[in-house]
């Protein structure tokens, strides 16, 4: 099976291709860090606004995950994001490449009060030429170690009259356990001084509780080094007020996961490397659909 990959990013969602057996041809991302990436780890990508870009070859399957930041529940609402119409690039690319086929990944926040127009259009549109399934999915389901639900997209051609069933969770009560922090990066390396955040904990970030515990998931991996869940090591955060968490014990014992180790929460493989300053490498993994997750749902796509 061959694939197109937009919105490619560093390349999660196309290393669980690869890992299923799926052939990317055609690759393309915006971020020059990204692509870096994904060209160091997976091999050829186009770098290029995908505006830009006039014609995508044919392919089984399409895959974009296009940028969601628009949508994000945790966004201050100042306006329109032109973010949010990137769904109509995919559709351009859907009727070019005319896929058996597709795959699309979003925020929580699509089906909400600030998404949900939007969502409804792409249904509408996604759903002339295929039959349409979505759940949210949250990744700790299937084993990777974090708190992370996503809006999952899934085509399949009308004409193959066959229908998409999400692959039932692998982990969670009376299943598998949950494959915790411990378990993940308990035997992970002391990280050097450039691959952690350190500028500090603001307001906003001690605003709520950062830090799980060793025998937990992970918070969510965002795409940002400010923003990365505390290591799980030391004494935890005590809730003092509304939205106001301290850190007990000198702010110099507590520290930020490291860009290495959202990766391996993230499920990428402790030997992919990641390019560019160290908020680029953050936010290319924050940004990154989990390869465990993608594998799980394209391995599901080739047994129809």
């Amino acid at each position: 099976m061959k694939a197109v990959s937009l919105f490619s990013g560093c390349g999660g969602t196309d290393l669980g291709l690869k890992n299923a057996g799926i052939d990317v041809i055609f690759a393309n991302d915006i971020s020059s860090w990204a692509c870096k990436t994904y060209e160091e780890n997976l091999g050829a990508i186009v770098h290029s606004d995908i505006k830009k870009i006039e014609s995508f070859p044919r392919a089984d399957l399409l895959v974009g995950c296009f940028p969601c930041q628009g949508f994000s529940l945790a966004r201050r609402k100042t306006g329109p994001d032109p973010r949010n119409l990137l769904y109509l690039e995919f559709e351009r690319a859907l009727s070019q490449v005319k896929p058996d086929f597709f795959v699309t990944e979003n925020v929580k926040g699509l089906i909400s009060q600030n998404g949900i127009a939007t969502f409804q259009d792409m249904l509408l549109k996604f759903g002339r030429r295929y039959d349409v399934s979505w759940k949210v999915i949250n990744a700790k389901d299937y084993g990777v170690p974090q708190d992370r639900e996503r809006v999952f997209i899934v085509g399949v051609k009308k004409s193959l009259k066959e229908k998409f069933v999400f692959p039932e969770p692998t982990h969670g009560p009376g299943k598998k356990k949950y494959v915790n922090l411990r378990k993940s990066i308990g035997n992970m390396p002391k990280p050097k001084e450039d691959e952690i955040y350190n500028k500090g904990f603001s307001w906003h970030y001690l605003s709520r509780n950062r830090k799980r515990k060793w025998d937990d998931v992970s918070f969510t991996i965002q795409a940002s080094g400010r923003h990365a869940p505390l290591h799980p090591s030391g004494p935890q955060p005590v809730h003092v007020g509304k939205d106001k968490f301290i850190l007990p014990s000198p702010e110099e014992k507590h520290r930020r996961l490291s860009y290495k180790e959202c990766a391996v929460i993230q499920s990428f493989p402790r030997r992919f490397k990641f390019y560019g300053h160290l908020e680029a490498k953050y936010m290319q993994i924050g940004n990154a659909v989990p390869p465990k997750i993608s594998e799980m749902i394209v391995s599901a796509i080739k047994e129809l």
